[in-house]
């Protein structure tokens, strides 16, 4: 007779923010790209990892191409659009800041992935 689980028995599905899924979708690329290169990486792999269904991908991002979009401007972005301001003056004191934010950017782990891929997969 075939066993009858209990409903505290059964994963319960959570519905999460699309901010949730749409960093769990960056989280996963990022891991994705690391381990296959982007060619060897493929949006159903990613849900996977992500723990999402490939429909879940698409509810956020077009194609493979606009995850890794999102991710470059995700970890690079913030860390050197304060420096692509024209109306910023590039003195010393500036110039000075631009080389402690590079350096810190160097040192994390996320930023370091991205500059691999990029290197890697020849972008």
């Amino acid at each position: 007779m075939p066993q009858v689980l209990e409903k505290s028995h059964l994963k319960k599905r959570t519905r999460l923010a699309p901010e949730v899924r749409k960093q769990l979708i960056l989280d996963a690329a990022l891991t994705e790209f690391s381990e296959r290169g982007y060619d060897g990486a493929s949006t159903t792999l990613i849900a996977k990892r992500a723990g999402l269904a490939q429909a879940g991908i698409y509810a956020h991002f077009k194609s493979k191409e606009d995850i890794l979009g999102a991710l470059l401007f995700e970890v690079l972005m913030p860390r050197w659009a304060p420096w692509l301001d024209p109306e910023r003056p590039l003195d010393e004191k500036a110039l000075d800041q631009w080389i402690d934010n590079t350096h810190d950017s160097i040192a994390d782990p996320k930023f370091q992935a991205v500059i691999r891929i990029l290197i890697s997969d020849g972008f």
